[in-house]
């Protein structure tokens, strides 16, 4: 048997750097009340008051509701989240969407709507960010009327928070069996700015790689625009009086 030198044996203790778990020690460290979901939705923010109001609107078709068909603030709803769940956990999502949205505004950051799409903006870039909820397929087919869901499929309960970054990326955080999507709001704000950091980084890094480009097209557009110039405006001389006058005052 082949012994092995103790002394040609290296180590390496440079271990790789657990970004995220840096970024969640550093955020933990400070004030973490406006990280925490209330267990009862409080709707001050316009996002979250119009968010409501139009899910519910949505919902008109599907139940005789006389308050929602007259009410007159379904009229003046604005921007919304991008939301997908049922009734049963609306305020639930509400609720975390909120946080998730105090929580950026308290690190410097900000949310923005665009049409359909939601938008954490960190750093002047944005990731596109929404809260869905899971379905399972429907064994009981007199529940199929009750939810209008004709893949046969109906809501769970399980929430989760998506966040789409870089080409086709996806990151979810969601409900599992031992944990809930509410305790993981600090996990969520650190993901978010350590890829917004990312992204500015490729960013940066693709303009350097398209400088050197447009140094070497610009000569061979320089050269053409002269003979252009050299071919056409020339034989100056040879002009028409309305000609040079324009060739002057160019």
């Amino acid at each position: 048997m082949h012994e092995v030198d103790p002394s040609d044996v290296t180590i390496d203790l440079n271990l790789p750097v657990n970004k995220q778990k840096i970024r969640e020690q550093e955020i933990a460290t400070g004030d973490i009340s406006t990280f925490s979901v209330p267990e009862v939705l409080y709707a001050k923010d316009p996002l979250i008051i119009d968010t409501k109001e139009k899910f519910r609107e949505n919902n008109e078709n599907n139940q005789e509701n006389y308050y929602l068909k007259k009410n007159p603030y379904k009229n003046q709803i604005k921007e919304t989240l991008d939301i997908s769940v049922s009734n049963k956990t609306i305020d639930r999502a509400l609720s975390i969407f909120s946080t998730v949205i105090k929580s950026l505004r308290f690190r410097g950051h900000n949310i923005q709507i665009n049409k359909d799409n939601t938008y954490a903006v960190i750093n002047e870039e944005k990731i596109q960010i929404n809260i869905t909820e899971r379905k399972k397929r429907d064994t009981n087919s007199e529940n199929l009327i009750n939810y209008i869901n004709y893949n046969n499929t109906i809501f769970c309960g399980e929430l989760h928070f998506n966040i789409f970054y870089g080409y086709k990326n996806k990151k979810t955080y969601k409900d599992t069996s031992h944990t809930r999507l509410e305790d993981k709001i600090i996990s969520i704000i650190a993901f978010l700015e350590i890829q917004s950091e990312n992204i500015k980084l490729e960013r940066i890094e693709e303009e350097k790689r398209r400088i050197p480009k447009e140094e070497i097209i610009q000569p061979k557009c320089s050269r053409q625009q002269s003979w252009y110039e050299r071919s056409y405006y020339g034989n100056f001389e040879g002009r028409s009086f309305w000609q040079k006058s324009w060739w002057k005052n160019k």
